[in-house]
């Protein structure tokens, strides 16, 4: 080996330690960060729990900002806002404390189109902010919402259903056809009785 191919290889090896040095650093920060997101949530359920929703709020945004992926954090903080949300309430700040909820939730969403609390959550809000002054396209997006969730289940169930192995799926879907008969016998049920007391009436009247 000459002394060119010594310098070089000398200064590959510096450089790929320095490499591996900043890829531990980040590993380290990363999960030092997590660890205080996890703390800073803890802190803002406390508060949370004690009706302290300022202080949540606040505790909850600095979780956000340490770890994105925190989910809890997103989900306290959208909740915060909406429990401080009053129906009815025309004022600026209250009108901002739902829009905000209404942005965490969808926030959520954006990271996981699935999140069935952040649906329900959003749809929950536009509801009570359609109310008064009244507001057809808000009830209509709410509705929207209220159906996805409804979709979300439908999908799951089909899901479920389809990893079934064959035997399994049969058994399910003999017990769903049971179930569903059963509602029928009992719907039939009452409205014979109905139907029983209704006679019993006319029969009463005819005397």
């Amino acid at each position: 080996m000459n002394h060119a191919s010594s310098v070089i290889s000398s200064t590959s090896i510096r450089r790929a330690s320095a490499f591996m040095a900043l890829v531990v650093l980040a590993v380290g920060l990363s999960g030092c960060n997590k660890l205080k997101a996890r703390d800073q949530l803890n802190k803002g359920v406390a508060a949370f729990k004690n009706a302290q929703y300022d202080t949540a709020i606040e505790h909850f945004k600095q979780a956000k900002e340490l770890d994105p992926g925190l989910m809890n954090a997103r989900l306290y903080l959208a909740t915060a806002y909406a429990s401080q949300y009053i129906p009815g309430a025309p004022s600026e700040q209250n009108m901002r404390l739902g829009t905000q909820a209404v942005n965490e939730f969808k926030e959520v969403l954006e990271k996981e189109p699935s999140n069935l609390s952040a649906i329900d959550g959003i749809g929950s809000i536009i509801f009570q902010m359609a109310g008064q002054p009244y507001a057809p396209k808000k009830f209509e997006e709410s509705k929207a919402y209220h159906q996805r969730h409804i979709d979300f289940l439908l999908l799951d169930r089909r899901h479920r259903l389809d990893a079934l192995l064959p035997g399994q799926r049969r058994v399910a879907r003999r017990v769903q056809q049971e179930q569903h008969q059963e509602a029928g016998e009992r719907d039939g049920s009452a409205s014979r009785v109905r139907a029983c007391g209704l006679h019993r009436q006319v029969w009463k009247a005819r005397r």
